[in-house]
């Protein structure tokens, strides 16, 4: 006796529809021994438990199925729920079900044949259908690839022209620099040309004011000493130097022709005031 984890296939012959079609049902029984005192008082074939709670669970669910619905509905044959009957039996022979899977059932000839067949249709719909649903999938992953591929390529060109735009950008700034810059030295040279010239002409004209005092100095110390050797009359000689028209005076100067050589030389001032 195996305590451990076991399974055993149990055939379940001649279940009938709603519509009275006898169909023989393999299903796989997945069990453990808990208590084996229990097991040893109640039974002495397990199997046959097994075999017998399946007929009656298998038919309670087949009887009030008509075949069309009964093979749609043939995934309820591995829901565990499906045997309670098997499940309260295998409790009482100290048995734990972990889990019934169905694995096959089987029909008359003829009606096996068209359900081979309907089964071979439906397998084709099936392919067929996810032939589809894979060649749509493709499409519209072909679809996205190329739409992805053109927000790429148009993320890329403006990044391009992003990219573009800042270098003119930094382009125009650095001339607008440079040439606010040569624009600047332009306007300190001349400044600085123009403070020069500034300077230049006022040299310049203390230049002129130094020559002109020079003259007028001079020109005083010429009238004083002249004024000393001739006797000349100052006031006729300034009224005659700053008239309007220099010809309307002339100031002459001559020597007394009764002097004698060796002597004192006697000048003489001529005023002439022409009107």
């Amino acid at each position: 006796l195996k305590l451990l984890p076991q399974r055993q296939e149990v055939k379940v012959p001649n279940i009938r529809t709603s519509d009275n079609i006898a169909v023989d049902v393999s299903v796989i029984v997945f069990y453990q021994v808990k208590d084996v005192s229990a097991l040893m008082d109640n039974t002495q074939d397990p199997i046959s438990e097994f075999r017998d709670c399946l007929i009656v669970d298998v038919n309670e669910h087949t009887m009030n199925e008509t075949w069309a619905s009964w093979v749609k509905a043939t995934h309820k044959l591995s829901d565990i729920r499906t045997y309670q009957t098997l499940v309260s039996r295998a409790e009482t022979l100290g048995i734990q079900i972990g889990k019934v899977v169905f694995k096959s059932f089987r029909a008359p000839d003829l009606l096996q044949r068209i359900v081979d067949k309907a089964v071979t249709r439906n397998s084709e719909r099936e392919e067929e259908q996810q032939k589809a649903e894979q060649e749509q999938e493709l499409l519209t992953l072909q679809a996205k690839s190329s739409s992805d591929r053109v927000h790429y390529r148009q993320q890329e060109q403006q990044q391009v022209s992003e990219g573009k735009l800042k270098v003119q950008a930094a382009e125009h700034d650095q001339l607008h620099k440079q040439e606010g810059e040569l624009l600047e030295l332009k306007l300190k040279k001349q400044r600085e040309t123009n403070k020069n010239e500034i300077l230049l002409q006022k040299e310049l004209a203390q230049i002129e004011v130094e020559k002109s005092a020079k003259l007028h100095e001079n020109e005083r110390t010429f009238l004083v000493n002249l004024f000393k050797d001739t006797g000349l009359d100052v006031t006729k000689v300034l009224v005659a130097k700053n008239s309007k028209d220099p010809n309307s005076h002339q100031v002459t100067l001559q020597q007394d022709p009764d002097a004698v050589a060796g002597s004192t030389t006697k000048t003489s001032v001529i005023t002439k005031t022409t009107v």
